[in-house]
């Protein structure tokens, strides 16, 4: 681990009679007439009062008159954060990712420019390995620091697909539904980093309470961002028991989905909808409302394939029609999952788009 900590920690102001700072990536050189060492970069200030600044990652070489003895170990910590976000860039998430957890040790905070970057980076290669759990650190790190005013051009990776929806920082990646083992564990760990002080995230609780089947009545903060109005409802979707009020909360779902895509709903959280529609239907004492609720998980299933959505809607299908005698129809879905990759983290094959009709000659 960089033994980087402790100079990291202490931000100290140098002042250089001239600074010249080469940085890397083709950024043209900065020069000014003092430097300001900061936690995340290199603060130069220009004799017309004007600041420029410049990350640890983008700087290569400090000259100057009275160039600073200090800087090494913040030079040599750059070095690593430019080495693991490259890799990263060039889709090399094996090599980058032990540099960005390095790096990420070694932060003191995890607020500024550079600790989004680390975020970012270590969120990104967690995901592309499929380990949601690992996710969850990096992540309420990202939506705080974003929700606090540090937009997504903080940092580098704006060449790739967005890792998070900018309106409501969620991850289509991390779905409040997925497999009972996996959402104890995901659910755990925002937990954790609520009770830890770890995230100030004002909707980790419901996400996690979604995660763990356990839906509330809670009321709302004082001024409920749209990522929190969106989880309010699928906790009052999935505690619903009558059909007119669960019709009214998922047309209002739907309409702050599509306030969030400018028009058109994001997929993921229409899939999230109708997941929390299916679940709540299935639950219902009455036949038709269980082969609405299944019909519904299917719905998920033809438009997320063999995503670990798609995969846990089949699963959950094919249960609540085993539940209410449909035996038939059952054996029909699960030989579908059987067809199915058994990794259910990666994508590969795709269900087919007509999902199997529900027997509805086999009444219990």
């Amino acid at each position: 681990m960089l033994s980087v900590a402790a100079t990291l920690g202490s931000i100290a102001q140098v002042a250089l009679a001239e600074v010249h700072v080469e940085r890397r990536g083709g950024l043209p050189a900065l020069d000014g007439a003092a430097a300001i060492v900061e936690e995340s970069g290199l603060r130069i200030k220009g004799a017309d009062g004007v600041d420029q600044f410049a990350r640890w990652d983008e700087v290569r070489t400090v000259s100057g008159t009275t160039a600073p003895g200090n800087i090494d170990a913040q030079l040599k910590f750059g070095e690593s954060v430019w080495r693991a976000r490259t890799r990263l860039l060039r889709d090399d998430v094996e090599l980058a990712e032990p540099l960005f957890r390095e790096t990420w040790s070694a932060l003191r905070t995890r607020k500024g420019d550079l600790g989004q970057l680390i975020a970012e980076g270590l969120l990104r290669c967690a995901l592309a390995r499929g380990d949601n759990v690992a996710a969850i650190e990096p992540w309420m790190t990202l939506v705080e620091a974003r929700s606090a005013g540090g937009g997504a051009n903080a940092t580098p990776f704006n060449t790739l697909p967005p890792v998070l929806d900018a309106s409501t920082m969620f991850s289509s990646e991390i779905s409040p539904f997925t497999s009972p083992e996996l959402a104890t564990r995901v659910a755990a760990a925002l937990e954790s980093a609520v009770k830890d002080g770890g995230t100030s995230v004002i909707w980790a609780p419901r996400f996690a309470r979604i995660l763990r089947r356990a839906p509330q009545h809670a009321a709302p903060s004082a001024s409920p961002s749209t990522s929190e109005k969106l989880l309010i409802t699928l906790e009052e979707i999935l505690l619903a028991s009558d059909a007119r009020d669960r019709r009214k909360l998922s047309e209002g779902f739907l309409a702050i989905a599509k306030q969030v895509g400018g028009g058109d709903a994001p997929p993921y959280l229409l899939a999230w909808r109708s997941m929390a529609i299916g679940r709540a239907l299935v639950s219902q004492p009455d036949r038709a409302a269980q082969e609405e609720g299944t019909l519904e998980l299917l719905s998920v299933a033809a438009t997320e394939g063999s995503s670990a959505l798609g995969r846990l809607a089949l699963l959950e299908a094919a249960g609540a029609c085993r539940a209410y005698g449909d035996a038939k129809s059952a054996k029909s879905i699960e030989r579908i999952i059987a067809t199915l990759d058994g990794d259910p983290l990666l994508k590969r094959a795709a269900v087919p788009a007509a999902a199997p009709e529900i027997d509805r000659k086999q009444q219990p």
